[in-house]
């Protein structure tokens, strides 16, 4: 299994408390679709929004989206690498390891490019059935939304706390999925998923 990076948005200079009821209250405004399970019972099935909220420019997924290209060359690397590379992630990649990195594995850490970006709201006992997001690279989820008692997000049966103010990033070929619980509560997260664009750096 890769590794799963998740770091709190708090270290980027963002107070929860102001920030998150905004962005919740657009994703909220945005609500559109349904995510129906295979059962096509609704009842279940999460809220989304359109795939393309970044196209907005709404300065609080902005926020959120400029942290994620912030740390997804130091993701990509401990990912390729399965492992830690030294330093934070408010550091960014030095250009020794870049250099190191696309002269020896061909690729270059800063050649991702943001696809889609959708905001879900859970409700109660509603959740995602297991399922990826392959043929993209990377995906990521923040929460901007929960409770004591939301359910997690489980990749490749590993839990992620379902905490206000955690950004995870992995790679979108893991399987994940949010089960439904009673008396979960109302949860709302941003998501999306990153692709690997060699010619952005042409």
């Amino acid at each position: 299994m890769s590794l799963i990076e998740t770091v709190n948005v708090q270290d980027f200079g963002i107070n929860l408390e102001e920030f998150n009821p905004s962005l919740s209250d657009y994703i909220k405004s945005n609500i559109d679709n349904k995510v129906v399970p295979e059962s096509g019972e609704v009842s279940s099935a999460a809220s989304i929004t359109r795939m393309d909220l970044h196209a907005d420019d709404n300065e609080y997924v902005r926020k959120i989206l400029d942290i994620v290209l912030w740390i997804t060359p130091r993701v990509a690397c401990n990912i390729a690498s399965n492992s830690h590379m030294p330093g934070s992630f408010l550091e960014a990649v030095s250009p020794e390891l870049i250099a190191q990195v696309s002269q020896n594995s061909g690729w270059h850490p800063r050649a991702f490019e943001l696809t889609a970006c959708w905001g879900i709201l859970y409700d109660g006992a509603q959740g995602v059935i297991s399922h990826n997001h392959f043929p993209f690279t990377l995906s990521f989820s923040y929460y901007s939304h929960t409770s004591e008692e939301s359910a997690p997000l489980e990749i490749e049966n590993k839990t992620i706390p379902a905490k206000e103010g955690n950004l995870t990033l992995f790679s979108s070929h893991e399987q994940h999925e949010v089960k439904g619980e009673e008396n979960s509560g109302e949860r709302i997260a941003l998501v999306g998923n990153l692709s690997y664009n060699p010619r952005l750096l042409l």
